[in-house]
């Protein structure tokens, strides 16, 4: 009769001892999880953030060029002319 009762609490200690260690794996897990996701959104945010400097660059040189084309424009104009 011991022999069974030693046998169940080997048997109960052996599967007490899994779920701790499939509980500890699973809150490392969930903690990497967490800081890959806050990884993940700050680099998102740069990226934005450049993505959005150098598109105002763009539309600043855009319009440039466009205002140089317009005065290289009228200058060509107004060199007939003359």
């Amino acid at each position: 009769m011991n022999a069974k009762i030693d046998k169940l609490l080997s048997e109960g200690l052996e599967k007490d001892k899994q779920m701790a260690s499939l509980e500890h794996k699973t809150e490392r897990d969930a903690e990497m999880f967490e800081r890959k996701n806050n990884e993940l959104t700050i680099n998102i945010t740069h990226i934005t953030r450049e993505r959005d400097q150098f598109s105002e660059k763009y539309e600043f040189n855009k319009a440039k060029l466009s205002e140089m084309q317009d005065d290289s424009m009228q200058h060509r104009l107004e060199s007939g002319r003359e």
